[in-house]
């Protein structure tokens, strides 16, 4: 072979190795990011949007999130913003996941090295919702942020409803999440999905797509091994065709618990502090409204909160073993409770039914019962396998059942109780 034709044969090689070496970086630094969870051993409660639009951030507003049960806050800002909000909330159990359009451009890696070494850093938002025809060009600006900042969440929000310009027009929403997972691998599943309207002063509850979203997402958490997160509407507004409700205790329960009961790791909550209306959507109030003000929903959201950061131990990093469902009608996705469940021989509900959900930590199993019904309260009976005992972990004295056959009780509006497995 001529010198010139060994020569060049020599630099395509060497090109062809180097090219195949940093397609190996830019993998091993995204699943190097996948382990880096931004607050360890918690339930992630994020609220997005901390602090009202309009309002200057103080140290007490960080106190009042904290009290409320967030322990994170996702917001947008300027390179000085942040750097004030660092040292406002230093020392503070709260961290930040930042939003800022440098990320996006060829400015991100600057941006990124000022705040990377930040401790109360929680990550960096990429998109929000991406449209289905950016996909292919988004896919080498999330690789370059994830190897600016390999320690920290890159973190996608998705949208939990099928529309075509963000999800395309595939066979089937899951065949979406699956094409998410061939370009992204996002590190952690995290979707919204609102269920409860108000139409004709009617409240309207899209049980069959709420339910879905959480059997999808659950499912390629799974096959995955990379936890999903789970968006709570907390802001209310009206649009020309219909209106979000203010936050209930119900609402919220209902939401955050049936997600917790199928996995899910982190709960967002949309949002906590009051936007400005825009001319599509009027935002009525939040948990804080646009003059600083708590609203009744903010106590709401600090009761469930607090249930969640009470029973985190059982939820933080379980295994969810199965999900069954009863009730007159089984949604989209689901499964229908047929014979025995764990430690159940039989579940009986009224119409509407629960989800049933086993689950397992640390050699422990639990049963979790979450109502289907967001808007009134059921009665529902247990009848126990013999020689198995549960322990209720939902009252103020926890109270086990040995020896005791059937255990009647009535679940709140959107309710939930949750047992400990045990055998006599």
């Amino acid at each position: 072979m001529p010198n010139g034709l060994i020569k060049k044969f020599c630099i395509l090689f060497i090109m062809h190795i180097l090219l195949f070496w940093n397609v190996d970086r830019i993998e091993a630094n995204i699943t190097q990011s996948l382990v880096n969870y931004p607050i360890p051993g918690k339930i992630v409660i994020l609220a997005s949007t901390p602090i009202p639009e309009g309002i200057m951030p103080s140290r007490k507003d960080y106190e009042e999130l904290i009290d409320c049960g967030f322990n994170c806050g996702m917001t947008n800002g300027s390179l000085n913003f942040f750097k004030n909000q660092f040292k406002l909330i230093k020392g503070l159990d709260f961290k930040i996941l930042i939003v800022h359009g440098d990320l996006l451009n060829d400015r991100r890696t600057y941006f990124i090295d000022v705040f990377k070494t930040e401790p109360q850093l929680a990550g960096w938002r990429f998109k929000d919702e991406p449209y289905f025809n950016n996909l292919n060009t988004l896919v080498p600006e999330y690789q370059k942020m994830c190897i600016a900042d390999p320690n920290r969440l890159v973190y996608i929000n998705l949208s939990g409803e099928k529309i075509s310009v963000i999800t395309g027009n595939l066979p089937t929403y899951f065949n979406y999440l699956e094409l998410i997972e061939e370009k992204f691998k996002p590190q952690v599943w995290s979707y919204d999905f609102y269920p409860i309207k108000i139409i004709d002063r009617k409240i309207v509850v899209a049980y069959d797509e709420f339910y879905s979203d959480l059997e999808d997402f659950s499912t390629i958490s799974q096959k995955t091994g990379r936890p999903f997160w789970a968006y709570c509407e907390s802001m209310a507004y009206k649009t020309s065709s219909y209106a979000r409700p203010a936050a209930t205790e119900a609402y919220l329960r209902w939401e955050a618990f049936s997600a917790l009961a199928y996995g899910a790791q982190g709960i967002v909550y949309w949002t906590y502090g009051q936007r400005k209306s825009n001319s599509v959507e009027d935002y009525t109030s939040a948990l804080v409204n646009l003059n600083g003000k708590k609203s009744k929903a903010w106590n709401a959201a600090k009761k469930v909160n607090g249930e969640i950061k009470k029973y985190n131990d059982i939820f933080y990093q379980c295994k969810v073993k199965e999900v069954r469902h009863t009730g007159d009608r089984i949604y989209k996705g689901t499964r229908k409770l047929s014979g025995a469940f764990g430690p159940l021989q039989m579940v009986r509900s009224q119409n509407a039914g629960v989800v049933l959900s086993q689950i397992e930590k640390n050699g422990k199993e639990y049963i979790v019962v979450v109502s289907r019904d967001v808007l009134k309260k059921q009665k529902v009976t247990l009848e126990l396998v013999p020689n198995m005992n549960i322990t209720d972990l939902t009252v103020a004295n926890p109270k086990k059942y040995t020896g005791q056959k059937v255990i009647n009780f009535t679940l709140s509006a959107g309710g939930y109780k949750i047992f400990e497995i045990g055998s006599d």
